[in-house]
């Protein structure tokens, strides 16, 4: 949040000119600001949509980028992948293998960059299953012909195995996401 001198009030320090007022401080207090409709209608379009919607948000390198990486992302490399996830959107659906504790914050940070994975893929580790994620199983994204990413390379050459006698292929579709 930015104030500027005259009391009104941009969404971030990317709209010093104020294009898009959220509040003025002369007629409200900046708790009425903060929580008030706009910022609110503000922070769902981001959340549900990601900012591509949002003049002035859609190149934003800030809230996505570095604020929000995985913990083994470098930047160019998340918004890469941003940019390649949202590509094969486009074609089908999406899955993310959840098989490393950070499976979930991946699918959270991809979701705040605009992102929506159909689901997580969770046949290998049980004890990871969450009421708050839809789940599907590997052989149902294999059924589907689904693009895979996975957040690791850490895993046995059984797994690979596996995706090639499915007749998936590297960079086609399965991605591994690694630093």
């Amino acid at each position: 949040m930015i104030v500027r001198p005259d009391g009104t009030v941009a969404k971030c320090c990317n709209d010093p000119l104020t294009k898009m007022t959220l509040g003025d401080l002369k007629h409200q207090t900046l708790r009425e600001t903060w929580r008030g409709r706009i910022y609110q209608e503000l922070r769902k379009e981001m959340y549900f949509n990601g900012r591509q919607n949002i003049p002035g948000c859609e190149f934003c390198d800030i809230f996505g980028l570095y604020n929000h990486l995985p913990p083994f992302a470098k930047p160019n490399e998340f918004k890469r992948l941003v940019d390649e996830m949202i590509f094969r959107k486009k074609f089908g659906e999406i899955y993310i293998l959840d098989t490393v504790p950070y499976s979930k914050i991946l699918f959270e940070r991809f979701k705040a960059c605009g992102v929506e994975f159909n689901s997580l893929i969770n046949n290998i580790r049980n004890d990871s299953a969450d009421e708050n994620y839809k789940y599907i199983t590997l052989q149902q994204a294999l059924s589907e012909r689904a693009g895979i990413l996975i957040p690791s390379i850490h895993y046995d050459d059984g797994l690979f195995d596996f995706f090639h006698g499915a007749g998936y292929r590297y960079g086609k579709d399965y991605l591994i996401c690694t630093s």
